[in-house]
């Protein structure tokens, strides 16, 4: 008896470390997952500027846990993170692999710049080859399975996106207002991402909201004004 006490204890033990964790990591529970979608447009001419930005968003998220493959990257320039062409077709199928692809534990962030415009309350996204409308958008985001997801729209008249793509678990953010132009879109969402002075509430890391809030104060002074839309 004094030999069986202690084996007994032990695989009792090992039993309950295995049932707490069991508990707290089910073998079915399906892992974290995040996809990415970047799009920069080739009206009229790619902006370098904005080119550099979509770059460093891109490296903003390898460095933050995603994979190449969880990232489709659409630009007419060569650029070593660069997965296709920016055309309707590719722009369609990108979204579509969005709707495929999401699940229920999926962060999904979608960044668009730029060349958005508004004729009679119909606000489309311009292209070399043609238009994406917004609702178009709309209707595809609504599609997708997701966690949390980030929208974010930069460019002259880029508000006119915001109040369309409002939904459950949704950040959007447009570099600027509704009726807004500006020669240089200043608005830099990587630079506040990456600023630990926008953690706000001290967690350690910085929220989209967070980086929005940053990159508003930095751009009072170019009289630049993003909006952020949010539940």
């Amino acid at each position: 008896m004094t030999r069986t006490a202690p084996l007994l204890a032990g695989a009792l033990s090992v039993a309950s470390l295995l049932l707490m964790l069991l508990i707290s990591n089910p073998v079915d529970a399906d892992p974290q997952e995040y996809k990415a979608l970047i799009i920069i447009s080739d009206y009229e001419g790619t902006d370098d500027h904005e080119l550099e930005k979509g770059i460093a968003f891109h490296d903003y998220l390898i460095k933050n846990g995603y994979h190449d493959d969880e990232i489709i990257f659409l630009t007419s320039e060569d650029v070593a993170c660069m997965d296709d062409n920016v055309t309707i077709e590719n722009i369609n199928e990108a979204f579509q692999w969005l709707i495929d692809e999401g699940k229920q534990k999926t962060d999904v962030n979608v960044y668009i710049s730029d060349n958005s415009h508004n004729i009679h309350t119909q606000s489309y996204y311009q292209f070399s080859d043609g238009t994406v409308n917004c609702s178009d958008i709309v209707s595809w985001i609504d599609q997708i399975d997701y966690n949390t997801l980030n929208y974010i729209t930069l460019g002259n008249h880029s508000g006119w996106f915001g109040p369309q793509l409002v939904g459950e678990n949704r950040v959007v953010i447009s570099s600027m207002r509704e009726h807004e132009e500006s020669f240089v879109d200043r608005f830099n969402i990587t630079r506040s991402l990456e600023d630990p002075t926008a953690d706000t509430d001290c967690d350690g890391k910085v929220s989209f909201v967070e980086a929005f809030y940053k990159e508003e104060q930095l751009l009072i002074r170019y009289d630049q004004h993003p909006v952020l839309w949010c539940p």
